[in-house]
């Protein structure tokens, strides 16, 4: 057995690669799914490898690259990189056909010299120069093709970058004439002269003096004198002519060859000092370019000379991997790969300096990096002894990054795949990968238990040595439950896979909370595995502290018992015993602190964009679906990191230690937790000097040119040490902070704007505090601060935020004047184009006028004058929560005895007959209680007066994947939207809750709908169906999803007068299946939406069903069936029924109310609404 691959060849999908191409080949190239269009490439390429002849036999060429042209213009660079990778492998077997091939896919081909991948330019310049040593009489099409596209490029100078690339030994004698003239005109190089002037200058020294001359000799006047132009001031060294090696320098004087120097015995100084080049990108990109050059057509001689400097050439590396350019680093990992290829044997004297050099890069998220990481290290692992590379990684697994830790631990994974296990001493790797099990990572674990599957396998059945380690591990770290996930584990029999980019693709199912496993199954033995991944955690770990596991551990009870502190370690205390020693326990007395050795631990090791690890295919949910509790609040989100404080009482007294009380059992827990925290003993240390608390301090010590000071400081720590020095003195000192109450004021609201939200939600709980504190004092900055403060609170991004600037402004409208909190509201907020300010502005409004009472506003005509056109303003506004109210709002001025005749003295007439419009059309819908239920139908994204909740970040690969689904479905192929469905029913069946919660991604689903394509449309109606199973509790709880329903019944309903019957039957079924399994409450007001705007072909079944939806609703919610559906029988016997199928539709609806309401109520109800002719027409269709 040489693989592992080998050894499971019994299994379908990890058969060997034929010699011969399948029947469906094409088939599968033109199958819409693009992993099965990925999957034959690969294969295709292996097959073209092995088979020289295979080309001769297959039959349909000309079907072939039909294909491949087709797959070259895909928008998704995956697959352009594998079909262009394909032509590579494959280009020496087309034989006489190579030139009619590739030129019939060269005009697709060349723009991929400007695509925005990296690794496509790459592949696309490398296709076209071995088309060219294969056929160097086809430059002048491959040249005449450049010609084209040219014109109508939009980044040209990365076109005539990479032209470079072509300026191949082979074609050195070809007629360039086309390219110099397509240069040498104006329009084509406009914006790019200076790259233009540099390729022309190399080209010159490329085919000699004498034929440039010649060339040039040929071009009309204005040409030449362009060419001379824009070469006029370009200098190039020259290294090479003959075999188009030149380097280019600009501002340098050709040299002659003896003055040329090579460095490291193989590469060009002039090369050296362009890397060397700090100043300018651009210059050093293009030297690695051509050191990858060298390093790539490196002969054994060179390699002889190069070995002696190896130490230099390694560093010399080193340096350039420090650099922050993408581009550079990419390159510079491409070249440590290309010399670890040819180098092989000669590497192991430099070994650890190697890894080293590579291991800078551990933990990169972009998945280009990681898969020449990935490559580099099985280029060692198979040219060097495994034993010593492995020795130089180990480090690495104690390393602070838990990124890092995870990619070493699936190299590991991939060379025990890879490499003959004969090369491998296994029990040291044992005994390496039993700590890793307790990693307080989740991630890391789940690799851990990958390496391990794989190590079992690999052992043939003697686990006893993989026993023995877990056994000794959990004595030593005095934990329980390890040995029986392991066994868990083994007995799956389940083993991770190498994906085509190298990468390692984990076994285990995607990772949330619970594997998406219900509780009772988690609790299995068979499943002690995943349970352990999932709730072993460590106090020393970035979320330990924060997050309690939703499961008890493994660990006995009496072991997670935290009735007195324990020094002894715990499965969920415990920290990996990293040199004999556990490391020093978290800090409980500094929330900041912790949170910044949250951040440090996971910031990747260079400043690059964080890209999702897709190494192991599987998704790592951070406890997604976790029910909601106070100590989860706490942990780190996309817009709650770092967050020193949790709760707003800790403000007035602490600054950096959020208070402590004690619970029933005398457990200290921290501010914001409550009785289902789930505590960790934490053992008895003592206070922390540099932790401080203001309420231990002398408030003398205090004053409010401290703090301001503090708030300027550009640290952030600093800032929430001045904002809680102001919660403070406000409290202890109000007069200090009231004489300079501008300034406070001012200050703070500025830190209220900070984009860190740790700093901000101080601000915002600061504001509060010290309105509490100052009462009426603040009445004279009210304008600024509501202002600041509501737009907090109409924040729709952040929860946290929003929350805390609700709490604040009650506050704030508490202490304040209520004629001053009253103005301030609605100057801030009245007029504002978000929906979640004015709901927030018109409730505080209500509120005030609560606070107020009816006769003081009614009474007194400058505050009516001011009041009431708002309130009609409110009243009739699109947002259903500014309108409630707002109406509350009058009904509860309506109610005060005097309220006719204060109106009629203070108001306007144009005004008091709007508001008793309003006031009238309230009674008629049931009265106030109706605008409460109604208020609850709409999902407001407000969060006024509500529990807060807190939506989780989703990890960057599902992130990832749930955007590119989304491109797919607003795609502008049709293809490419079906194939969108596809994935989105996928994701749908494993990942519903994140699916649910990108509302983007659910009105792309919905627009397909009613998409203007038949076949699209059908299957987004044949997916919505097979999603409805586990979507549709969701549609009736998720705020967002109810938001949609309307554009739902909406897509469905018309539909209904298609004139194809596949689709009005689809249609029919969708709208049966929604009403079957979404809650009827919160559907009901988008089948009346929807019922109502529907056409004379869609009246009669949509009303059909909605009399189903009117019974189930009437049960819980007869109030709103009434409300929302009286008003479409009026509707429809006022209009008068068409036609016969509308009639009876119309009496459906009718009989099925009066059934729920009474006969005798509908009548009554219609009397006001009806005239007697109308309600007799009524009458009769309820008889």
């Amino acid at each position: 057995m040489t693989s592992l691959f080998d050894a499971l060849s019994r299994t379908n999908d990890r058969l060997p690669s034929p010699n011969i191409l399948p029947e469906d080949f094409l088939e599968l190239l033109k199958s819409n799914d693009f992993d099965t269009k990925l999957t034959t490439l690969i294969r295709a390429a292996t097959v073209a490898k092995r088979e020289e002849d295979w080309f001769q036999k297959f039959k349909k060429k000309g079907e072939l690259f039909k294909c491949i042209d087709k797959i070259v213009c895909d928008d998704r660079w995956e697959l352009q990189h594998q079909c262009i990778k394909f032509l590579v492998e494959a280009m020496p077997t087309f034989g006489s056909a190579t030139e009619y091939c590739m030129c019939y896919v060269m005009p697709n081909l060349i723009p991929k010299l400007v695509s925005n991948k990296v690794t496509v330019r790459k592949i696309t310049h490398q296709a076209i120069s071995t088309f060219l040593r294969l056929k160097p009489e086809a430059l002048q099409s491959v040249l005449k093709m450049v010609a084209n596209f040219m014109p109508n490029c939009t980044s040209k100078p990365i076109l005539i970058t990479e032209l470079h690339a072509i300026l191949i030994p082979e074609v050195v004698k070809g007629n360039w004439a086309s390219l110099v003239e397509n240069l040498a005109t104006t329009a084509n190089i406009q914006g790019c002269e200076e790259q233009a002037g540099i390729l022309m200058k190399k080209f010159h020294y490329f085919i000699g003096n004498e034929s440039w001359q010649k060339i040039v000799s040929n071009l009309i006047p204005e040409k030449r004198e362009v060419l001379e132009r824009i070469t006029e001031n370009v200098k190039v060294e020259q290294t090479d002519s003959k075999t188009g090696n030149g380097v280019l320098r600009t501002s340098a004087k050709p040299q002659s060859g003896g003055e040329r120097r090579l460095r490291y015995g193989i590469i060009p100084s002039l090369v050296c000092a362009l890397i060397a080049e700090d100043s300018d990108a651009n210059q050093k990109i293009a030297g690695l370019e051509k050191m990858k050059q060298v390093v790539d057509q490196i002969t054994a001689e060179e390699i002889a000379r190069l070995v002696p400097h190896l130490h230099s050439y390694l560093l010399m590396l080193s340096n350039v991997l420090e650099d922050l350019n993408f581009k550079v680093v990419v390159l510079a990992l491409d070249i440590v790969r290309a010399t670890a290829h040819h180098l092989k044997g000669h590497m192991e004297a430099h070994i650890q300096q190697f890894v080293n050099i590579v291991a800078k890069h551990f933990g990169n998220q972009k998945s280009v990096i990681k898969q020449i990481i990935m490559m580099t290290f099985m280029e060692l692992f198979q040219n060097i002894n495994p034993k010593t590379v492995g020795g130089c990684l180990r480090v690495y697994l104690e390393n602070k990054n838990s990124r890092v830790r995870e990619e070493v631990i699936n190299i590991y994974t991939a060379s025990l795949m890879t490499i003959s296990p004969s090369k491998f001493n296994l029990p040291p790797l044992v005994n390496i990968i039993v700590p890793m099990f307790h990693d307080p990572k989740k991630r890391v674990r789940l690799a851990a238990f990958e390496q391990l599957s794989v190590l079992a396998y690999l052992l043939n059945g003697k686990t006893e040595i993989i026993m023995k380690a877990v056994r000794d591990f959990e004595q030593d770290q005095k934990t329980r439950g390890l040995a029986e996930a392991v066994t868990a584990r083994i007995r799956r029999q389940v083993l991770p896979r190498i994906r085509y980019d190298g990468l390692i693709e984990y076994s285990t199912p995607p990772m949330m909370d619970s594997f998406d496993l219900a509780e009772s199954e988690m609790s299995l033995p068979s499943n002690a595995d995943l349970a352990w991944i999932v709730t072993t955690s460590n106090p020393n770990s970035s979320t330990s502290s924060w997050e309690a596991p939703k499961r008890p551990p493994i660990s006995p009870p009496e072991k997670s018992s935290f009735s007195a502190p324990k020094k002894e370690k715990e499965v969920n205390n415990n920290h990996i015993d990293k040199k004999g020693n556990l490391k020093k326990m978290r800090s409980d007395t500094n929330l900041s602190e912790d949170h910044q050795t949250d951040e440090m631990e996971n910031d990747p090791p260079r400043n690059f964009d964080d890209r999702p690890a897709k190494a192991s295919g599987a998704y790592s949910f951070q406890d997604f679906d976790s029910p909601i509790s106070p100590a989860n609040m706490g942990k780190k989100s996309v817009s709650h990191h770092s967050l020193p404080i949790t709760s707003h009482p800790p403000l007035k007294h602490a600054v950096s230690q959020p208070q402590k009380r004690v619970n029933n059992n005398g457990t200290f827990l921290r501010s914001g937790q409550g009785q289902r925290t789930k505590s960790v003993s934490k053992p008895h240390r003592e206070p922390s000097a540099i932790s401080k608390t203001y309420s231990s301090l002398d408030s003398s010590n205090m004053s409010v040119n401290i703090a301001l000071k503090k708030m300027a400081h550009d640290e952030w720590s600093e800032k929430v040490d001045g904002l809680n020095m102001i919660s403070t003195l406000s409290e202890t000192q109000p007069k200090q902070v009231s004489d300079n109450l501008k300034e406070v004021i001012i200050a703070i609201l500025n830190e209220c704007k900070n984009l860190r939200s740790s700093v901000s939600r101080v601000a915002i709980v600061t504001i509060g505090t010290v309105a509490q504190n100052l009462n009426s004092k603040i009445d004279s900055e009210m304008e600024k601060i509501c202002v600041v403060l509501l737009n907090k609170a109409g924040d729709v991004s952040n929860a946290f935020i929003r929350d805390d600037a609700t709490d604040s402004l009650n506050k704030l409208v508490k202490a304040a004047t209520a004629g001053k909190a009253l103005q301030g509201i609605i100057v801030a907020g009245s007029k504002s184009k978000n929906n979640t300010i004015r709901a927030s502005c018109a409730n505080f409004v209500h509120d005030i006028i609560t606070i107020q009472g009816s006769s003081v506003i009614l009474n007194n005509q400058a505050a009516l004058c001011s009041v009431l056109p708002v309130l009609i303003q409110f009243a009739k506004d699109q947002s259903p929560q500014v309108r409630t109210s707002g109406k509350q709002s009058l009904c509860f001025l309506s109610k005060d005895p005097n309220f006719d005749r204060l109106m009629k003295k203070n108001a306007n007439e144009s005004d008091i007959k709007t508001v008793k419009d309003v006031l009238a059309n309230v009674e008629k819908r049931g009265g106030v209680d109706s605008l409460e239920s109604t208020a609850n139908l709409s999902g407001s994204l407000s969060r006024i007066g509500s529990t807060r909740r807190v939506q989780k970040k989703l990890p960057d690969s599902l992130q990832l994947d749930l955007d590119e689904i989304r491109t797919d479905l607003l795609a502008s192929g049709w293809e490419r939207r079906l194939a969108g469905l596809q994935r989105f029913e996928e994701m749908c069946g494993h990942a519903a809750k994140a699916v649910a919660s990108d509302t983007r991604l659910i009105e792309a689903f919905i627009s397909r709908l009613g998409d203007t394509n038949s076949k699209v449309a059908s299957y987004a109606m044949e997916t919505y169906i097979s999603t409805m199973g586990s979507m549709a509790k969701l549609y009736s709880t998720e705020a967002n999803l109810k938001a949609v329903l309307n554009q739902v019944a909406f897509a469905l309903t018309a539909h209904l007068s298609s004139k194809s019957e596949e689709h009005k039957h689809l249609a029919r079924t969708c709208i049966q299946q929604t009403i079957r399994t979404i809650e009827p409450v919160s559907l009901l007001p988008a089948m009346t939406a929807a019922t109502k705007k529907s056409n004379i072909k869609q009246r009669p079944y949509i009303t059909t069903q909605y009399c189903e939806l009117c019974k189930l609703a009437y049960k819980n919610k007869p109030k709103q069936v009434e409300v929302m559906a009286l008003p479409l029988l009026w509707d429809s016997i006022k209009n008068g029924p068409p036609d016969v199928d509308n009639k009876k539709a119309s009496q459906l609806l009718a009989k099925t109310l009066a059934k729920l309401v009474g006969e005798k109520q509908l009548l009554d109800l219609a009397t006001a609404e009806l005239d007697p002719n109308r309600k007799k027409q009524l009458d009769a269709l309820i008889r």
